[in-house]
């Protein structure tokens, strides 16, 4: 019941799994779908700005709660199992920021330090404390959680870390870290959402696998300049259609406008279906919103969100087309962190030469005014950030979760989504319900890395080739073992760049190394570059079967998969292209 993000998540992963599944929406356009600015000015009771102002305002395309991901680790594979990533387009966010207070008391914002030469660079730590950094990083890149001989750490004493008895506040405290390193580690890199003393409460090895997770995120596609992706238009517009396709792929549907008139329980008490305009429908189990459920859940606190149209981009933030700001609370005085998501026309959410800004955190104060009023004194810290602005809006929304005693048997009941950007709380809740519903934990390769997430996808979605000015389309990372192909061949892009078009060297440049040609050749020809000796070893491996397939024009998009198979994948980093102009 819903087609918000969690909920259409989780229908594609459980249409995926084999489940046979029936979505449900009771309006024709949900709260959570991206609005144009008059629709948003009409949700928040704002007065309606006018074209000359803003531009164009049904070019606009704004989340209610907007989201990054990370290109990497479980929400990658989460989003490509759920068979979502094979119908939209998502485009690469061009920086990860966060927000600090210098000594004199003035901001600063600076890239979240995702490598040496960031650490390098940056004017945020002392020289003693930039090698100290390095130190932790390089010991990142070498730990292999199976090898006992890279945990070893230290210059001059060596240790080995036990990270399943040590505490984050433990391993911070090895490294001598001050405390302004501490929090652009926590926060930005391992994305850490409590206060600062709960370090205490997680775990080393958990602390380590996140900051592996981002740096690793770099790694999945080419001219990444951030961890993060976003799709083109937002979640709100584009995952219910996404969904909606898989569904109709897997004997399911989804349907919209479609009143809910009461749940169903057998008489064990247990959910088993719903009724809709006096039709029953009889289910294994029932997935509902909170807001389907209102005697289910509780109301925890409220979230604020301020909403801002910008003829310029953020200031500080170093001209970014989007990006993803953290403000850590212990530097603006409060007591939860400040998230901001901006984003513009490359990635179809502003007309051109716009920027929206969101931002969004807990209610700390009363809520004894209205909301733009409440924005301004909870969200103070980032209003210098956002002047001038055009327009700005603003929304308090409760955040509900389940109660104790809504613990029905086959009622599932999703919590609504809180203040972050990112899609940690996302991923969690998803995963936690998804082996609820299944009762069994969701196979997913959590240490996996880019080039064996590379090396299970199909040829046609690894395929890296040039596009118009200048963008490059390295394709997704859609398993043809797990999620079938959808009828309509479909390559996902992600640019290259953020509108400005990549230099010649960098479209040259293709994920399987330097010195590699961005063209290839097609396999079932059983030609490859000549420079790729892997390569020459995977045409060997399958000369004939390729032969035989690619004479065969009646081949069934069914065989294609086992085609796959029968192949030797020795090498992951072999990006395929096209066979006759096909898509494999």
């Amino acid at each position: 019941l819903g087609t918000g993000l969690k909920e259409s998540l989780l229908t594609g992963l459980l249409a995926n799994s084999g489940k046979r599944v029936l979505q449900l929406e009771r309006k024709e356009r949900p709260e959570w779908a991206s609005v144009d600015l008059e629709e948003l000015a009409e949700r928040t009771e704002a007065p309606k700005p006018t074209a000359k102002a803003v531009g164009p305002l049904d070019e606009y395309s704004v989340d209610a709660a907007p989201r990054v991901f990370l290109a990497s680790g479980a929400q990658l594979q989460m989003l490509v199992k759920s068979g979502a990533w094979s119908h939209m387009d998502f485009k690469r966010v061009h920086r990860s920021l966060l927000y600090r207070k210098r000594p004199d008391g003035s901001m600063d914002i600076h890239r979240v330090l995702a490598n040496s030469e960031d650490v390098l660079k940056t004017r945020s730590l002392k020289p003693l404390d930039k090698a100290r950094v390095m130190q932790l990083f390089l010991w990142v890149d070498r730990y292999d959680e199976d090898n006992e001989a890279t945990h070893v750490a230290g210059v001059t004493t060596k240790r080995t870390l036990d990270l399943y008895k040590m505490n984050a506040a433990s391993f911070f405290k090895f490294w001598e870290l001050p405390q302004d390193a501490v929090q652009m580690i926590a926060r930005g890199l391992a994305l850490f959402t409590g206060p600062t003393k709960m370090l205490k409460k997680l775990p080393a090895a958990e602390l380590v696998r996140r900051l592996k997770r981002y740096k690793d995120a770099y790694k999945t596609f080419t001219h990444m300049t951030s961890p993060y992706v976003y799709p083109v238009g937002g979640f709100g517009a584009e995952l219910p259609k996404a969904v909606s396709a898989v569904l109709e792929d897997h004997e399911g549907a989804q349907l919209m406008g479609r009143p809910i008139d009461r749940l169903v329980f057998d008489e064990s008490g247990a959910a088993c279906g719903v009724e809709s305009e006096g039709v029953q429908v009889q289910a294994d189990c029932v997935v509902a919103a909170p807001e389907y459920v209102p005697e289910r859940v509780s109301c925890k606190y409220t979230v604020v969100r301020l909403y801002a149209v910008l003829a310029h981009p953020p200031n500080m933030c170093k001209d970014a087309k989007s990006c993803q700001l953290i403000v850590p609370a212990m530097h603006t005085g409060r007591s939860n962190d400040i998230y901001l998501f901006t984003a513009s026309s490359p990635l179809g959410v502003t007309p051109k030469d716009k920027w929206m800004v969101v931002a969004s955190t807990r209610v700390e104060g009363e809520l004894d005014a209205d909301a733009l009023a409440v924005a301004k004194r909870e969200l103070v810290a980032v209003l210098p950030v956002l002047k001038p602005a055009k327009k700005l809006f603003a929304e308090l929304l409760p955040y509900y979760e389940p109660t104790a005693e809504s613990g029905t048997p086959n009622l599932h009941v999703c919590a609504s989504c809180d203040a972050t950007s990112h899609f940690d709380s996302v991923e969690a809740e998803v995963l936690g319900l998804y082996e609820q519903i299944t009762g069994e934990p969701f196979e997913l390769s959590a240490r996996a890395s880019p080039s064996e997430l590379r090396a299970r996808a199909s040829p046609s979605e690894l395929s890296a080739r040039a596009g118009p000015a200048g963008r490059v389309a390295p394709a997704s990372l859609h398993s043809a073992q797990v999620v079938p192909p959808p009828p309509t061949p479909h390559l996902v892009t992600v640019a290259a760049d953020d509108g400005g078009g990549a230099d010649d060297s960098a479209q040259r440049r293709s994920s399987g190394g330097e010195g590699r040609a961005a063209s290839w050749n097609c396999v079932w020809c059983s030609t490859v570059p000549r420079a790729s000796t892997a390569g020459r070893a995977l045409a060997r491996g399958c000369k004939d079967r390729a032969k035989d397939l690619h004479a065969q024009d009646t081949t069934s998009r069914e065989d294609m998969p086992r085609a796959l198979e029968s192949m030797s994948w020795g090498h992951g980093e072999i990006p395929l292209t096209l066979s006759r102009g096909r898509p494999l």
